[in-house]
């Protein structure tokens, strides 16, 4: 039996998962669908939008009700395919993470500069430090704002690394417990072509009178 975190089987991994990822996509599908027909949003790019993330998300349940259907019955087929979701949702995370953060270091953060330096915290705080020697109020104003984004992009970028670790080591345990259905499958056909081979009757070769051998299979001569 296969494990994660050192001890608990992968079978288990592979139920909370799916009932996890189940709830989560259900959850935005359905936030999504009444955005578009309770809401009643008019058409265009917004109504567009919604359609396409509640289709998405809607997949992703369906998905990951196999996934959990087949944990719960030891259906290979089905795992392997959450399994597959799962590396799918970590490619599409890594890929929109690096363009985010790209987007964070190239202009990105011009409207958080522009917001940090009308709020009256940061104001009073650079004002406090000019008084205090540190140089004219704007100046201290965009030190204060740069050091605020630049502690921003850090966290950003440890918490994305972070969230796609999880989800990829997610998506490896996944994988490992249909791994682990496809190896009981090869064992039970091992088995079972073995049981058949017993079940079998072997021939018996005697010699006659005449010292010629005669093989009997199954109370038959051959």
């Amino acid at each position: 039996m296969r494990t994660f975190c050192c001890c608990l089987p992968v079978r288990l991994g592979a139920l909370l998962l799916s009932a996890l990822q189940l709830v989560l996509s259900g959850g935005v599908a359905a936030i999504a669908w009444r955005e578009v027909f309770v809401t009643g949003i008019p058409a265009g790019t917004e109504r567009t939008a919604l359609i396409v993330v509640g289709a998405v998300f809607t997949f992703m349940a369906l998905v990951s009700a196999f996934g959990f259907i087949g944990s719960l019955v030891r259906a290979r087929v089905l795992v392997a395919m959450f399994a597959t979701m799962l590396y799918i949702l970590v490619a599409l995370s890594l890929g929109s993470g690096i363009w985010s953060v790209w987007s964070l270091f190239h202009g990105g953060g011009q409207e958080f500069l522009d917001a940090c330096a009308k709020q009256e915290s940061q104001l009073d705080l650079a004002q406090a430090k000019s008084l205090a020697g540190e140089g004219n109020v704007d100046k201290v104003l965009e030190s204060l704002c740069h050091g605020a984004l630049d502690t921003i992009r850090i966290v950003y970028i440890v918490v994305l690394s972070i969230t796609i670790l999880i989800q990829l080591y997610c998506a490896y345990i996944v994988k490992e417990y249909a791994a682990q259905l496809g190896d009981e499958e090869d064992r039970k056909q091992m088995k079972a072509a073995a049981m058949y081979n017993v079940s079998q009757p072997q021939p018996v070769v005697i010699n006659n009178m005449y010292g010629h051998q005669q093989g009997t299979y199954g109370g038959a001569k051959v």
